[in-house]
């Protein structure tokens, strides 16, 4: 896995900094006075982080924008490391603007193998 981490500081006006990203899958975090308030997952760095640069966000999403004071982010080889470094990341930060990763009421709790599929079991 290469892990590169920028800071593209002050994002709600340095629009020019983001032609600069990778097209490349990764993981980004958006930061507010040294705390992660949000991480995500993309397949396009570039693009996903482009895109909170548009006018038609929602409430929620402006307000984390307007709130970031810098964005950084760490490029993986696939969509599988992305998707498991943005959950290890979540649950280790807590960022106030990932509801849905934060939840830790119902973990994986067993997994069995002895069975033709596999399949994890969610209790």
């Amino acid at each position: 896995m290469e892990i590169q981490i920028a800071k593209l500081p002050r994002i709600r006006i340095q629009k020019k900094r983001f032609n600069k990203l990778p097209e490349s899958c990764g993981v980004y975090i958006f930061w507010a006075k040294n705390e992660a308030i949000y991480i995500g997952k993309a397949l396009n760095l570039k693009s996903r982080l482009l895109s909170y640069l548009t006018v038609n966000l929602s409430p929620k999403t402006k307000s984390m924008v307007h709130e970031a004071q810098n964005v950084s982010f760490i490029k993986v080889n696939s969509e599988l490391e992305s998707l498991l470094l943005e959950a290890y990341l979540v649950r280790k930060n807590q960022p106030k603007y990932n509801a849905a990763l934060k939840d830790d009421k119902h973990p994986l709790k067993n997994v069995k193998t002895d069975i033709p599929v596999f399949r994890p079991q969610v209790g």
